[in-house]
């Protein structure tokens, strides 16, 4: 058959003679004008996979991997979307273990689907300084890390800070940095680790969580932790600086008890920066407060600096003093003016609190109502994260936590989620309408979610949240048969671009929903893209069948039900929306497509690009075919060197019955 027979007859006398018919059946139909766009009544989990990544090297032996933290390098710096996760773990040295900083990333092409040190070949990477590497370069390691914290500024250099403690019961704030994204450290690679906390003689019995948050302009890396007061036994929040990356530290003030509030602990103090060039540093942290004489609460206490550091605001609560409640653990984000605050609170049981702030700290929502974004259902919602991205329709504001899951047997703690575009209504959290679980519910009830962490930013051309945590690998019902490493969720959807009219696409995520109306409801971006006919082609190796859905028929008359990512579809875009489709669903490693005799109508579930020469090894025996709109029947020959495309459709023919592997 003649290459413009085939198409006339195989595609576009289908195509035309479907729209004629359906142009009948809307005639009437009185549901003719609707085209689809189902939202999802229950919330939307935009785009999250349900396969868990590990980042860290799960080696034999009690290396538990503990306390991640994670940071995505920003737009203009040179490595931008990268994303960088810190953790402590006990080194392998048989001669000196200690526990040290550790460190893995994935490159911004990778999209956090490759890491840098996550198997044996590449081993662990220790950014702290050990024991074994000292070699002159300093004294040797005093004791073990904790609670690393990281942030990347404008020039993509990367900055770590962490408490390690000392033999003689005292702690210390640590610094290293790397230059290079991530290949080199100061601490480990350089001349040690930089002390930010001088041992000066009153060194303290206590520190722990160090935070650390960059400023823009200008340059300036900014630091908190907690530590037992010089002048009493309670714990205050302590800040410094530096201005020159990390070189020279200023001396530690303190930035809490500056007003006669009270004497308490002060607890998990957290930093963020956010105002022109980031200049205003912001800093909260929990401690109790007396309401009345004996009456006690434990609340939100916030304290900013607008001038970089150098002088500091009275602390104030931002959240609502109710009697015998009590605030835990405050974690605080910041784009612009917009700040975001989120802990976790009793009476009982804990839920995810929020309060925020659009006018750069000057007024809270929280100071005259409690706002819960967690969903009330008897279990203990705990150590909330926040991130926060301020994109032309205002501030998106992701928070993930761990909970008590009670979809298997054993009830694993799991981590949730919750996000809103408008933070400061309550009823917009998606979390409020019922439990979010973003983990993978484990059977094992050791297999417990602790310490995550969460960042954003914009990888692969879209803003993405990601989320680390700590978790043990069970291998069998017994917490000593496996070690906690560090587990990684990205958020995996694909924008996939359209234009009005005809579009052939496929979906390169693997669904477990594959119902036409979940594939291809662009719930995961902005909803906004809608179509009313879909084709699709089938060739089982005796007969070729044209299946189609279009929304103006009746149920009855359609025939394509499912989409999986193996197909090539046709579609007819109604309306652009933001100009792309997106999918959401889980990344495959390997795909195989059964080819038949003669035409196949498939997609290409990669995430790389491949030339059809290296991506097909010469299966086909005819050039592959692809869109071309301005061509006659939208199809055109494609050369070997043409580079196939995730989330494009391609005709693909071959002599015989063969499988292709598609490898990403």
């Amino acid at each position: 058959m003649e290459r413009e027979e085939y198409y006339v007859r195989k595609i576009v006398v289908p195509l035309i003679c479907f729209s004629m018919i359906i142009s009948v059946i809307a005639f009437t139909n009185s549901e003719s004008d609707l085209s689809f766009n189902e939202n999802n009544p229950t919330p939307v989990i935009k785009g999250w996979t349900e396969d868990e990544f590990i980042v860290s090297y799960d080696e034999a032996g009690v290396y538990d991997a503990m306390a991640p933290d994670i940071a995505v390098a920003p737009p203009g710096s040179p490595w931008e979307g990268s994303i960088h996760t810190v953790w402590a773990e006990l080194n392998n040295s048989v001669d000196d273990p200690y526990v040290e900083i550790h460190y893995s990333m994935s490159e911004a092409g990778e999209r956090g689907l490759e890491w840098s040190n996550d198997d044996a070949a590449e081993e662990d990477k220790l950014i702290s300084q050990d024991f074994v590497n000292t070699g002159g370069k300093g004294f040797a390691n005093q004791g073990n890390t904790s609670y690393p914290s990281i942030a990347i500024d404008s020039m993509g250099w990367i900055h770590v800070v962490w408490v390690e403690s000392y033999t003689d019961w005292t702690y210390e704030v640590h610094y290293s940095r790397s230059e290079d994204n991530g290949k080199t450290w100061t601490g480990y690679d350089g001349a040690g680790d930089t002390l930010i906390t001088e041992r000066t003689g009153e060194d303290s019995f206590w520190i722990e969580q160090p935070r650390i948050a960059v400023t823009d302009i200008p340059l300036t890396l900014h630091v908190v932790w907690n530590e037992v007061s010089p002048v009493g036994e309670a714990t205050e929040a302590w800040y410094a600086k530096s201005s020159d990356q990390g070189d020279l530290w200023s001396l530690p003030v303190q930035v809490s008890g500056l007003s006669a509030v009270g004497e308490p602990n002060v607890l998990s103090p957290d930093i963020a920066t956010g105002g022109p060039g980031n200049s205003v540093v912001h800093v909260v942290w929990t401690q109790d407060i007396e309401i009345s004489p004996g009456i006690w609460a434990s609340d939100i206490f916030y304290s900013r600096s607008p001038d970089n550091g150098e002088s500091w605001e009275p602390e104030r609560t931002i959240s609502l003093p109710v009697p015998d409640t009590y605030a835990y653990r405050a974690r605080i984000d910041a784009q612009g003016d917009n700040v975001h605050v989120v802990w976790d609170q009793s009476a009982s049981p804990l839920e995810i609190y929020y309060s925020g702030s659009q006018d750069g700290g000057f007024s809270w929502s929280g100071e005259s109502e409690d706002n819960n974004i967690s969903f009330p259902d008897g279990n203990d919602a705990m150590w909330p994260v926040v991130a926060s991205y301020d994109g032309p329709g205002g501030p998106e504001v992701h928070v993930a936590w761990i909970e008590r899951d009670e979809t298997n047997f054993n009830g694993t703690m799991e981590i949730h989620y919750s996000m809103s575009d408008d933070p400061l209504d309550p009823l917009s959290w998606t979390g409020r309408e019922g439990d979010m679980v973003l983990s993978y519910p484990d059977t094992g009830e050791f297999a417990e979610a602790n310490a995550p962490a969460i960042a954003v930013g914009e990888i692969g051309g879209k803003v993405r949240p990601q989320i680390v945590w700590e978790e043990l690998n069970v291998a069998g019902a017994s917490k000593a048969e496996g070690n906690y490493e560090i587990h990684y969720l990205p958020d995996t959807t694909y924008d996939v671009p359209i234009h009005l009219g005809w579009n052939l696409i496929s979906c390169p995520l693997i669904q477990n929903d594959t119902s036409i109306l979940n594939v291809l409801n662009d719930s995961a971006g902005d909803g906004l893209t809608t179509w009313d006919k879909v084709r699709g082609y089938t060739n089982n190796g005796t007969v070729t069948t044209w299946t189609s859905y279009f929304t103006a028929k009746p149920a009855s008359l359609n025939d394509l039900w499912n989409i999986d990512h193996k197909m090539g579809i046709w579609i007819y875009i109604t309306s652009l929306g933001d100009g792309n489709l997106t999918f959401s669903g889980d990344y495959g490693t390997s795909t195989t497509i059964d080819l038949k005799a003669g035409w196949n109508l498939v997609g290409y579930p990669a995430q790389t690009s491949k030339s059809i020469t290296d991506a097909l090894g010469g299966i086909n025996d005819r050039p592959v075919e692809g869109y071309n709109g301005s061509a006659s029947y939208l199809i055109t020959q494609l050369p070997g060197t043409y580079m196939m495309q995730p989330g494009e459709g391609y005709w693909v023919h071959v002599a015989s019955d063969t499988v292709w592997t598609v490898d990403w």
